[in-house]
Parts: structure tokens; sequence; C-alpha cells
């Protein structure tokens, strides 16, 4: 297997402000723009679009709170294991091969030897690095071995827990 670093370095400096600040700013952007859409429904009368606007407001709140979660739990709790990649993909957005959503699938087994799988998104070192069948370091929790993420993924997640506690 050829060896992948896991991520590449932390954005420092002037860089990592910018970045953080257009994460946020497109956050509230869209935010800004689905509070826009329910007022106008409620307004004109529609109170189904504002259910709609409030049920996906609140269904992605907790799909992001949950993987959070997750994560939180596998840095703490969770079980090395080797896994194997089953396929690579991509959504592309735009013409440039950087651009777009790259993702591997891959298989494990937990301590019982119960085989299971997972997928996650990657960066395109990561993905351009990594072949199927070749194999992966995944993290998973022993109470619910079907929540995993690869190390590579869960990396970042260990190093913003200490940043916090340091």
């Amino acid at each position: 297997m050829q060896e992948i670093s896991p991520l590449p370095p932390e954005p420092k400096g002037p860089l990592r402000t910018i970045l953080i600040i257009l994460a946020v700013g497109s956050f509230v952007l869209m935010l800004v723009v689905i509070i826009a859409y329910a007022v106008a429904n409620f307004i004109s009368g529609y109170i189904g679009g504002v259910l709609f606007i409030l049920f996906f407001i609140v269904g992605a709140v907790y799909l992001v709170i949950q993987r959070g979660l997750e994560m939180r739990r596998l840095a703490t709790k969770g079980v090395e294991t080797t896994g194997t990649v089953v396929e690579k993909y991509r959504r592309r957005r735009g013409v440039s091969r950087h651009r777009g959503v790259r993702r591997i699938r891959y298989e494990y087994c937990d301590a019982s030897g119960q085989k299971h799988q997972g997928r996650a998104g990657v960066s395109w070192e990561y993905y351009e690095a990594v072949k199927v069948g070749d194999p992966v370091k995944v993290v998973y929790l022993p109470q619910r071995p079907s929540v995993s993420a690869l190390w590579a993924e869960l990396d970042l997640v260990r190093r913003a827990h200490q940043h916090r506690s340091s």
C-alpha cells in the first residue's frame, strides 16, 4: 500500500482566518435566504412552505449535531481496525478535477468478525492516492460497530479536541 498522509497541514495565520470567515459567511447567507423564503411564504399565507423550511432546518441541524457527537465518541472511545477501499466515486461540480465531492466507500470487520461498510468524503490528494483494494485505517464504536470513520478524518477531530483542552 502506498503511504498516505492523513491530512494536509492546517492553514495558519491570515489564510485560516479567511477560510473561517468564508465558511461562516456562506452558512449565514444560506440561512438568511432560507429564512427570507419562509417569511415570504408566511406573509403570503402559505404555511406549508414555512413548515417545509422549518423541518428542513431542524433536520439539517439534527444531522450535523448527530455526526458531530458520533465523531467525538469515535475520537475518544473508538477502536482502530484495518478496512479495505471498495469504491471511489465523485460528484462533479464545475470543470476542474479539483472541484466536486470525492468519496470512498470502505469495508471493515468489527471484533466479532461482522462486516460493515462506511463512506467518507476525502481530500483530492487522498482520493488520488488511494486505490480500490487498498487497506485504510478505520475507527468504529465497539457499542455500535456500524458507526465508523476513516482514521484520517478522525485525526482532525482529535487535533481540534486536543487544541480546545490545552
